[in-house]
């Protein structure tokens, strides 16, 4: 029926013997600007682009917005602490940040703004503080405070990686209540705190540049820069906000976990333990279709392995859910900690994941180059 996609079963062999698990962090050279503040690296503990989401649901990037104000000390950079590795830069031991200004409305508006503009991307924004590890956005007073004029409405660390319990200020009276310059700010600095740089590219939240609308994270290669394009840091020529953000956070899929459903008898038997979803229609040219999904023993360790076929797609991401939490996976850009493993031919896609015991379930999800999305229905592997 497939008779295009040639020994599938061999890519797979192939890919399974490839899986290991390699864990590592490391600390970029520090910039400094308007936004991108200088610290100590030994005062901040990074980590590796897919550990910020893939180690499951307690790693999830949290994102809290604190309206109450905060009193924060200078050392390592620790959120749940209130210590900043930013403040020992502007010889302070400790600053006192005082509560938001605005009505309950206008922070309900800011905070559904940041919820909106962070919709693709697997994130919790919350307004209580939470538990585990969470980027702060303080949002609250003036930039006076770090010795800065009214021109400057954030401030954040950055290290070039992700930071995931840093602390970021937003200086709401220096907005002066207007609810889109509050939102964007935060997104400005939240960004850095992901590893992102300036971008030179208005329709950006990351850029300086302003008059072309709201800001949202361009999925464009665009080069960084404040008033004028420069290279990026760290041997990059450019930067794409949207695809940084899917790395470090993962992308939200629409379905969560279904219960299992009974195998449909219309399917092939070679999906063995999995309950497929029913057909669903493809947006206007474009498709993406599981050709095979199928679990197996293999030296005492499971293993599960989906095979797709996105024709005409310019990405192809697995949304894949467990007891553990979460993903995001694609083919160019897979985690090196985890037993997972991808490789492409044409329009195929093979992904291989070692696996423990129970139900998981997947999605696939293909995007053109027009901005047109396809997906799939929830499978489930039992």
């Amino acid at each position: 029926m497939h008779r295009t996609y040639r020994s599938p079963l061999a890519l797979l062999s192939l890919l399974a013997t490839a899986l290991l698990m390699v864990g590592n962090a490391s600390v970029a050279r520090a910039d400094h600007g308007e936004c991108m503040h200088e610290v100590d690296p030994e005062k901040v503990d990074t980590t590796t682009t897919a550990q910020a989401h893939a180690t499951g649901a307690a790693s999830r990037v949290t994102i809290y917005l604190a309206r109450d104000g905060a009193d924060l000390v200078a050392g390592h950079e620790d959120s749940a602490s209130n210590r900043s590795a930013v403040l020992p830069g502007y010889g302070l031991d400790r600053v006192s940040i005082p509560a938001f200004s605005g009505t309950g409305r206008t922070w309900d508006a800011v905070v559904e703004c940041v919820q909106g503009r962070l919709a693709d991307f697997d994130v919790r924004v919350v307004d209580q503080r939470p538990s585990g590890d969470y980027i702060m956005a303080v949002v609250g007073g003036r930039a006076s405070v770090f010795g800065y004029g009214s021109q400057v409405t954030g401030l954040a660390p950055f290290t070039g990686d992700v930071i995931p319990n840093a602390t970021v200020f937003v200086f709401e009276q220096n907005a002066r209540g207007d609810v889109n310059a509050i939102c964007e700010s935060i997104l400005h600095e939240v960004g850095h705190a992901l590893g992102l740089e300036h971008a030179y590219l208005c329709e950006d939240p990351m850029s300086y540049l302003g008059g072309c609308g709201d800001k949202t994270f361009q999925d464009v290669e665009a080069a960084c820069g404040e008033y004028d394009p420069r290279s990026c840091t760290r041997g990059r020529a450019t930067q794409n906000s949207y695809d940084r953000l899917a790395e470090v956070m993962g992308l939200r899929m629409e379905s969560p976990l279904p219960s299992p459903e009974r195998p449909s008898p219309e399917r092939p038997s070679r999906n063995r333990g999995v309950d497929p979803p029913p057909d669903r229609a493809d947006a206007a040219s474009l498709a993406v279709r599981v050709i095979e999904a199928r679990t197996e023993w293999s030296d005492g360790t499971r293993f599960a392995y989906v095979v797709a076929d996105s024709a005409r797609a310019s990405r192809l991401e697995l949304g894949w859910w467990s007891p553990q939490g979460s993903y995001t996976f694609r083919c160019d850009a897979m985690p090196s900690d985890l037993p997972v493993a991808c490789v492409q031919r044409g329009p195929y896609h093979v992904f291989v994941l070692a696996i423990g015991q129970g139900q998981r379930a997947f999605a696939l999800r293909a995007r053109d180059g027009n901005g047109r999305v396809a997906t799939t229905g929830t499978w489930v592997l039992r």
